[in-house]
């Protein structure tokens, strides 16, 4: 088997260690000017979206919109919650003894997924979402994250 026989996938459809790259040069150097140019104006548009947003002849959403930007790029992002029918008590937390077993496991492989997993390796490891799957014994219902 030469090297253009090697699969450069795994059969989950990620990488393969010690595979060639797919991208042996990295990224074009057009792409590192651009973005190099674009940070020039940092500043610029910040100062650009203040006066924006103090400007009252504006609209009410674009200044909010200016005020959210500015927001943006100072902080990040807010998190954003999935809503799941039911799972918060009445004091807004997060609850899962309120949760059906099956909600705890689509729970589980959402976040199994978003750390990395692969939709196959998160089923794995919290089964099929029509099985039976007993409930967590372990572990305070708090702790869950």
């Amino acid at each position: 088997m030469n090297d253009d026989d090697v699969p450069l996938r795994n059969s989950d459809g990620r990488w393969r260690k010690g595979a060639p790259s797919p991208n042996p040069t990295g990224r074009p150097r057009v792409l590192r000017d651009v973005v190099a140019k674009a940070r020039e104006y940092t500043v610029e548009s910040i100062e650009t979206l203040a006066a924006i947003m103090r400007d009252e002849d504006q609209p009410g959403a674009t200044r909010v919109a200016a005020a959210d930007k500015i927001l943006d790029r100072g902080y990040g992002k807010p998190t954003q919650f999935v809503g799941i029918d039911d799972p918060i008590d009445d004091a807004g937390m997060f609850d899962p003894e309120r949760m059906s077993t099956r909600e705890l496991a689509m729970l589980v492989r959402r976040r199994l997924i978003h750390s990395g997993a692969s939709e196959a390796e998160a089923m794995m490891a919290t089964g099929s979402p029509d099985d039976d799957l007993p409930a967590p014994t372990t572990g305070s219902p708090r702790t869950v994250q």
